[in-house]
């Protein structure tokens, strides 16, 4: 990880693009005065596919998976 000032970065950025294109800085944080205010790194490719709650064929539901459930709620079903 490297940390430069906004100024130290503004006058180096191909190179510090560059670093971290090859992988030699993993990100680059870049202050304003003693404050952080910006982070480079890689660009990741987000996942391909996204796995929402419920759609995955594999998964299954037992028969009796209401059975604890009070009557006033199953009559709603």
């Amino acid at each position: 990880m490297r940390k430069l000032k906004t100024k130290e970065a503004k006058d180096n950025f191909s190179l510090l693009i560059r670093l971290l294109r090859e992988g030699k800085e993993d990100r680059v944080i870049i202050y304003n005065g003693d404050i952080p205010v910006a982070e480079l790194r890689p660009y990741q490719e987000p996942p391909s596919k996204i796995h929402l709650f419920g759609t995955d064929k594999t998964a299954k539901m037992s028969e009796d998976f209401d059975r604890y459930l009070p009557d006033e709620v199953k009559d709603l079903v």
